[in-house]
């Protein structure tokens, strides 16, 4: 190909991109990258033949591939986000670890007052014996350790009169050592308080605040407290077991959400908190989806 052709060619090839590139600065509403490799290619091709130049080269030849990978590409992306938000929303076990999500954005409500205490039992194994509960009453809210079940708490003094749960953030891991200097521990009552409030004030460590998000059920905004995680490990009869339940908590202290929990099935092994799947899933499938209609 000669060193005139070769000039010709590349003005025309800019000339044809640039009025490609500025008519879609017009209509900007999809990525442009795979298909300016398409049609300038083709444009390229047309312009050519249009000035009486010598044939493309092969490569340009195969511009007709660049459609085919992409609708390649595109299903495989549609299917790998189809798995992640299905793992994400409705996924219940992965390897040795077994998840359950309560229904909904809100969860279970957890509320006590003046004249009863209300009182949340979870079974993590299944296995139709409680391990923890949660109880809440007009002035506070406490995690409740079955006989077979520890906690991490920060134990009071004397240590078996009373203790404060130590809540467990998103990475942590579950194990035979407390974190945050906390203990694995059940006192004589199994009650170790998560927030405690009277008119001087609130006490405790679970964490403080809620996010507004609207209760799809009702058409109305309502508050969903951050998440603690509970540490727990219980003895069932296959060995001991390390979980944890995840809980939310009012800042008046007498009401709170579990949103659920999760265990590890082999005995003796460490289990990571991560987040909670529902939520996490829906945000990963709009977004998914949102990606999937641009890359279209």
């Amino acid at each position: 190909m000669s060193r005139k052709n070769l000039d010709l060619r590349f003005s025309l090839f800019r000339l044809k991109t640039t009025n490609f590139f500025n008519e879609r600065q017009l209509h900007r509403t999809r990525p442009i990258r795979a298909r300016f490799q398409l049609v300038s290619c083709r444009a390229l091709g047309r312009a050519s033949s249009e000035a009486g130049l010598e044939p493309l080269p092969s490569f340009f030849a195969a511009a007709p591939e660049w459609s085919s990978m992409k609708r390649t590409d595109s299903r495989i992306r549609q299917t790998m986000v189809g798995l992640v938000a299905l793992w994400l929303c409705c996924g219940v076990a992965t390897a040795n670890v077994i998840v359950t999500n309560l229904p909904g954005i809100f969860g279970d409500p957890i509320f006590g007052d003046g004249f009863m205490t209300g009182r949340y039992e979870v079974d993590i194994d299944g296995n139709g014996v409680w391990d923890v509960a949660l109880e809440a009453s007009s002035t506070q809210i406490s995690a409740v350790a079955n006989k077979h079940t520890l906690l991490q708490v920060y134990p009071s003094t004397p240590p078996n009169v009373g203790s404060w749960a130590s809540p467990l953030l998103l990475g942590d891991v579950v194990g035979s050592y407390a974190l945050y200097n906390a203990v694995w521990h059940r006192n004589n009552l199994g009650t170790s308080g998560m927030r405690v409030c009277v008119t001087s004030g609130c006490a405790g460590y679970w964490p403080e605040g809620a996010e507004e998000i609207l209760d799809p059920d009702t058409g109305y905004i309502r508050l969903r407290p951050h998440s603690g995680y509970l540490a727990v490990a219980f003895t069932n009869s296959t060995g001991r077991h390390y979980g944890y339940v995840d809980v939310g908590v009012y800042d008046i202290g007498s009401a709170g959400l579990i949103y659920g929990w999760a265990w590890e099935t082999e005995p003796d092994t460490p289990i990571t908190i991560v987040p909670e799947p529902g939520s996490a899933g829906l945000v990963v499938l709009f977004a998914g989806l949102i990606w999937l209609r641009q890359s279209e």
